[in-house]
């Protein structure tokens, strides 16, 4: 199992997704960053399903909101670099 690590970008996006979302529902906020959380842990064990995308990055979208987790592996640990909502356009 990998272990992760965030960047500080990374922690920032968390609390300022949670801090957007519990302007109007701090349950469903809750739920977002619990199902993001999730959505990570299940990377440290199966890291290397995501190909690489960007130079030596990779990217999960979490599931259910559609927030896209960009990351790094390096040596045994998951780097997560920044997390952002997914936009269709």
């Amino acid at each position: 199992m990998f272990s992760i690590e965030f960047s500080s970008k990374s922690l920032k996006n968390i609390d300022d997704i949670k801090k957007y979302i519990s302007e109007d529902n701090i349950i469903i906020a809750d739920k977002v960053i619990g199902s993001i959380l999730n959505t990570i842990q299940y990377l440290s064990i199966f890291p290397e399903l995501w190909p690489v995308k960007i130079r030596d990055l990779r990217e999960i979208v979490e599931p259910v909101y559609k927030y896209i987790i960009r990351y790094k592996i390096i040596d045994n640990m998951i780097n997560i670099i920044i997390i952002y909502k997914f936009q269709n356009k």
